[in-house]
């Protein structure tokens, strides 16, 4: 399992990177960013650190000690962080016009205040609760801290995707992004409920009846 996880994770790091420039920065092929694999690689690692450790919780796995996975999900914040402050800045600084507008699209239009959603809801918040020893060792704490950051995906997958797309209008991205979050959500969790089946996993007993009431 190390030998393959090992070799996985440097094939899955190239292709989420080559996903990300071919999926979402082509949107707008004037745009350039040498950063970009790198932002939609913390995109995917935030939101996948944030569901293995909000599922273990709610279905009793024995993960270890909490303070472990809450310290794991603030460095990947602060890393998702880090990413968007180096492009922000870089870009900016640079005063590129192709590059500038990327961002001057995102600031109009009722894009700010989603941008500031998220800055609130994926750093600021999160960040400070994690500093505290309390919200670091509980398990409900991190499981709702967890779901946030689920839900501010949604935010962070709306800015690069929607505003380049001609004709999408608020009932477009209303339809669009639950209809696409519901399959492709509906289509993991089935892979991952499977792999959940798999024997040998180690659960508490209450854990089974729980995930036999929601499924």
């Amino acid at each position: 399992m190390t030998r393959r996880a090992s070799a996985g994770l440097i094939l899955y790091v190239l292709t989420v990177s080559l996903a990300g420039i071919d999926w979402l920065e082509s949107l707008e092929p004037d745009f350039h960013s040498s950063i970009y694999g790198l932002l939609f690689l913390s995109f995917v690692l935030l939101n996948g650190v944030a569901f293995v450790v909000g599922v273990g919780i709610w279905f009793g796995l024995r993960i270890g000690p909490i303070r472990g996975y809450s310290a794991l999900l603030l460095s990947t914040i602060l890393l998702w962080a880090y990413l968007h402050a180096m492009q922000y800045i870089v870009i900016w600084s640079a005063n590129i016009p192709d590059e500038v507008t990327w961002y001057l699209e995102r600031s109009t239009h009722g894009w700010q205040y989603v941008l500031v959603v998220l800055a609130v809801g994926q750093l600021i918040v999160p960040f400070f609760a994690l500093l505290n020893e309390r919200v670091r060792a509980d398990r409900r704490w991190l499981a709702a801290l967890c779901g946030t950051t689920l839900a501010m995906r949604c935010c962070e997958a709306a800015i690069p995707i929607v505003p380049p797309l001609p004709h999408a209008g608020p009932v477009a991205v209303g339809l669009m992004l639950p209809a696409a979050l519901v399959f492709v959500g509906g289509a993991l969790w089935q892979v991952f409920g499977t792999a959940l089946d798999r024997p040998g996993r180690i659960v508490n007993p209450s854990a089974r009846s729980a995930r036999g009431a929601i499924g």
